[in-house]
């Protein structure tokens, strides 16, 4: 985003102009002249085809022309409004429309800026005129407080307030009479596990928690007459939650901690690969932040053709359905790939050189809040786990060793540990601890470089879940989701993504959240 701060000679005068404006005049009067240049061809075909005003076809072309100078005096009229307006503001933040709104020139004390030649700068504010009675005006200071420059609208402003206000009630729970209480439901067995942190996350915030005694999903009916400000449901599958319809039954305001199609894109092992392989496609600096992926048997003929091209990689393989690390094997080259090329199974290139911790391998579990999908809104908080193997890493071992020395998933480790799980697991804090106390590098650094591959999974799931809603005629606005991300890191600090979860564990023992 960036501000165009016009004068009335700004289409022809560029001096003033940084590189990025001037590229967007440049390509503006091009669109300017390319549509100017097209409606003058338009009008003189029509003119020397048909030159006898009775023929029919002169009519019809006759129309065409009448449209073509409605359009050239719109063109002109934009034109003429660019050219005089005195700022035209282009960026996320704010759309600005010279046909429906004023600009106040009068900077308050605030608006003047030291520009790099140390002269002040002007920049333009927009204020909406104060309606009668309606006090004094926005943009004052009011008991040390700075409220917002109002914006001057041309029109029905009270019409304009009317509609923002119902807007706003409409999305807001307190407005509607709901409680301030979630309501959870789902899985009994993932209620009992996950329960607790909610309550108390939503307790803190002044929320009262009520838990369902009734299992199974919530009927499109239950989910019409409920009045909660939000929705937890503790459950593997959306259809545990609620049926089909369930969600168009939601109101505006309410929120349900599930995010639809998240399997068909991210949190199934061969649909996570799938949309990954596709956001990363053609980009190696992406791809550096994944692993090559393959959904066998369909892609088969890929896979052997990378191993042949990288003789000495080994490769992970991990069933579709199963989770906790249940199932993962590890083989050697393409020998390897040949013996389970007809299995259904998602093959990944394995890390052969991972970060050691004394000597153990180790990984990320990142927990993320997704609050928009279309377009894609991601939180990373700042806390999360360092997952340990219980057993010494061995570079040498075929097959990746045995499984409490290449896989990292705490389920399998507490089998192979004869201590307590929360000696095989860190906290980020923890692990901060040894990086800034060690050679390999801060973890600030680390942290960064994790939210970047995080960001790169999620934004190529945001095309993955437009196409899917597009598919589907639906979408999620009441929806958000907390999801696990699990990460490994190699010897010289790169994160690579290894998988999604969308039901993540939020214990690592009875005791500990």
């Amino acid at each position: 985003s960036f501000d165009v701060h016009t004068a009335p000679s700004q289409l022809t005068n560029t001096e003033e102009l940084d590189e990025d404006e001037v590229d967007f005049v440049e390509k503006l009067t091009a669109q300017i002249d390319s549509w100017t240049s097209s409606m003058d061809q338009i009008d003189r075909a029509a003119h020397d085809k048909h030159l006898d005003s009775d023929d029919p076809e002169w009519r019809a072309a006759d129309r065409v022309k009448d449209q073509v100078d409605w359009e050239d005096a719109e063109m002109l009229r934009l034109r003429e409004a660019i050219r005089g307006s005195e700022r035209a503001t282009l960026s996320g933040r704010i759309v600005q429309d010279t046909d429906f709104y004023d600009v106040a020139l009068n900077p308050s004390d605030g608006d003047l800026e030291d520009d790099d030649s140390g002269e002040e700068t002007t920049h333009a504010v927009a204020r909406r005129k104060p309606s009668a009675g309606s006090g004094s005006a926005a943009g004052t200071e009011d008991d040390g407080e700075i409220q917002a420059p109002p914006v001057d609208v041309k029109g029905d402003v009270a019409g304009f307030q009317d509609l923002v206000r119902q807007l706003e009630r409409e999305i807001s729970y307190w407005a509607n009479g709901a409680s301030r209480t979630i309501f959870v439901y789902g899985n009994p067995a993932y209620v009992h596990r996950d329960i607790e942190t909610y309550s108390t996350a939503f307790s803190n915030a002044g929320f009262e928690v009520e838990k369902r005694k009734k299992e199974g999903p919530l009927s499109g009916k239950l989910i019409a007459n409920n009045e909660h400000a939000v929705l937890i449901c503790l459950a593997l599958k959306n259809d545990d939650c609620f049926s089909a319809s369930g969600l168009s039954k939601m109101k505006k305001y309410q929120r349900v901690n599930r995010i639809t199609g998240l399997r068909a894109v991210l949190w199934s092992k061969d649909s996570f690969c799938k949309t990954v392989s596709s956001g990363t496609k053609g980009e190696a600096m992406f791809a550096d932040y994944v692993f090559h992926c393959w959904i066998f048997p369909s892609e088969w003929t890929s896979a052997r053709e990378y191993a042949q091209a990288h003789p000495s990689e080994s490769y992970i393989v991990k069933p579709l359905t199963m989770g906790g690390g249940k199932g993962i094997t590890v083989v050697d080259g393409e020998k390897g790939l040949q013996k389970i090329r007809f299995k259904t199974h998602i093959v990944q290139n394995y890390l052969h050189s991972p970060h050691l911790i004394h000597q153990h391998k180790w990984d990320v579990r990142s927990y993320v809040l997704v609050t928009s999908t279309v377009p894609m809104r991601a939180y990373v908080f700042s806390r999360g786990l360092v997952r340990f193997a219980s057993s010494a890493y061995d570079p040498n071992a075929k097959k990746g060793g045995k499984k409490s020395q290449f896989l990292t998933n705490t389920s399998i480790n507490k089998k192979y540990a004869k201590q307590n799980v929360t000696d095989i697991t860190w906290s980020f804090a923890d692990l901060k601890t040894h990086l800034d106390e060690s050679a390999a590098g801060s973890f600030d650094s680390l942290f960064f470089k994790i939210q970047s591959a995080i960001s790169i999974v999620f934004l190529s799931a945001e095309q993955e879940w437009r196409r899917y809603y597009s598919s589907k005629g639906e979408s999620c606005h009441v929806c958000f989701q907390i999801m696990g991300v699990d990460l490994i890191v190699d010897s010289d600090m790169n994160p690579r993504v290894i998988e999604v979860n969308g039901q993540p564990n939020m214990k690592l023992s009875k005791d500990t959240r």
